[in-house]
Formats: C-alpha cells, structure tokens, sequence
C-alpha cells in the first residue's frame, strides 16, 4: 500500500511539473491578441449591508441596476462586450458552423 501510495505522490509531482507547462501557446496569433487585448476591471466601490446583526460588504453592487439607466454600468457592459467581441473573433467561423448545425 505504501509503494502504491509512493508511486502515486511521484507520478503526479511528475505531471504537475512537466505536463501543465506547455512548450509554446496553442495558436500564436490568438495568445497575441488575447494578450493585447486586456479584460476590463470594474471598480471596486464597497457598498455595507447590514442582515440580521452582520455587516455584508458587496463591493461590485454599484453594477446592479434595475432600470438598465446608469451610464456608468452601461459604459462598462459595453467595454465588456467589446472584449468578448475582439477574444472570440478568431472562433467566428467555428461559431457560425456550430450554429448551422444547430
């Protein structure tokens, strides 16, 4: 049990340290634009809710918004979208193929 054990913790040592690192990115072009192109950050502004005697602090509440009229959480969606546009990009084809299989 205890060679098995042994086998096991030396195998997967193995594993973590060659196999998860990979020699060069899978498609150079979109590891390129992925890289230029940076996700966009939403501010962090701590908002304090006090439940039930605890203090619960959301620090993203600021982008909810019932009424869809904030500019400000308009102008990051619109960001957002606009990085999901530019990541998936290289995959359109794929996208429109499996949508036609659909």
């Amino acid at each position: 049990m205890k060679r098995l054990l042994l086998w096991q913790l030396a195998l997967s040592s193995v594993v973590l340290t060659t196999g998860c690192q990979l020699s060069k990115p899978v498609n150079d072009a979109n590891h390129a634009q992925a890289e230029a192109t940076k996700a966009p950050l939403a501010a962090k502004i701590p908002h304090k809710t006090n439940i039930h005697g605890y203090e619960i602090v959301d620090n993203y509440h600021w982008l909810r918004d019932d009424t869809r009229s904030n500019p400000e959480v308009i102008a990051h969606l619109e960001k957002e979208n606009a990085y999901t546009d530019a990541v998936l990009a290289p995959s359109e084809a794929l996208q429109s193929s499996l949508f036609t299989e659909i």
